[in-house]
């Protein structure tokens, strides 16, 4: 089943509310404690090949099962060695804040999605929002790795390696696609065969992450021979058009299930 967002955070004040007026002083401190408790998140903080311990039985790396049961808010069990171990070092689900907290910052219910932050996710000197926006074009050149936690339909790539903390995505950008379940935690790994052009600059903070890694933006009217519909332009075009190649990352795709 999946998470229902607005009945847990009405529950909560509902306990709240009820602890105030007096006799059940223990109830939303329970209520809250009793949330987290089911929401154990795993730190992949140990440096690579210093943990090599297993998931739980029925667990698999990079989820299933999601926080709270809710794929928004990411996998429970995460990469702790390799090259993903090393790309997610640092990395606290959620910032160590509980669910109901996490997504009353970041979730917009009116288009149930996040809030991603604003100017296509580039930062600002200083990290004040009236800063000067820190973004500006470069050429990605042949021979380039990149890459990127997410789908071919996406438009954000990364230098390769760069930490999770840095790129500025939510948690849900963690999780294995069910139909692509060879690629783990959903990381893809690219070449560039020929350059082409793309905005560049520091990715803001967002989602309890303090972000500062490069991002690159690819857009359209950096390609004459695109339709000028979208503003973006997809991996899967990249790839289609021999911008891109997709090569095996250094880490094995293996999945770990039942503790197998």
């Amino acid at each position: 089943m999946r998470y229902n967002r607005r009945g847990a955070m009405l529950a909560a004040a509902i306990c709240t509310m009820l602890g105030a007026m007096g006799g059940m002083g223990g109830v939303a401190a329970h209520a809250e404690s009793a949330v987290q408790s089911e929401t154990r998140l795993v730190r992949p903080s140990p440096p690579p090949g210093k943990d090599d311990s297993r998931p739980p039985a029925g667990h698999r790396v990079c989820g299933p099962p999601y926080i709270t049961g809710d794929p928004d808010l990411g996998p429970t069990v995460l990469p702790r060695t390799g090259h993903l171990g090393a790309i997610l070092r640092g990395y606290v689900p959620l910032g160590e804040l509980s669910p109901q907290h996490f997504l009353s910052r970041y979730w917009d219910y009116t288009t149930n999605n996040y809030r991603f932050p604003p100017d296509a996710g580039f930062g600002r000197s200083g990290d004040f929002p009236n800063g000067r926006l820190l973004r500006k074009t470069t050429f990605l050149q042949a021979g380039m790795k990149l890459d990127r936690f997410g789908g071919y339909s996406g438009s954000f790539l990364a230098p390769m390696g760069d930490l999770y903390i840095r790129r500025g995505l939510p948690p849900r950008n963690l999780n294995t696609n069910p139909d692509d379940p060879q690629h783990l935690c959903n990381y893809h790994v690219f070449r560039v065969l020929k350059s082409f052009r793309v905005e560049v600059g520091p990715a803001a903070p967002a989602f309890q992450m303090p972000g500062g890694g490069t991002q690159y933006h690819v857009i359209s009217r950096y390609f004459p021979e695109l339709p000028q519909t979208d503003d973006e332009v997809p991996v899967s075009w990249l790839l289609a058009n021999k911008y891109l190649k997709e090569i095996t990352p250094v880490t094995s795709a293996q999945l770990l299930i039942d503790g197998k």
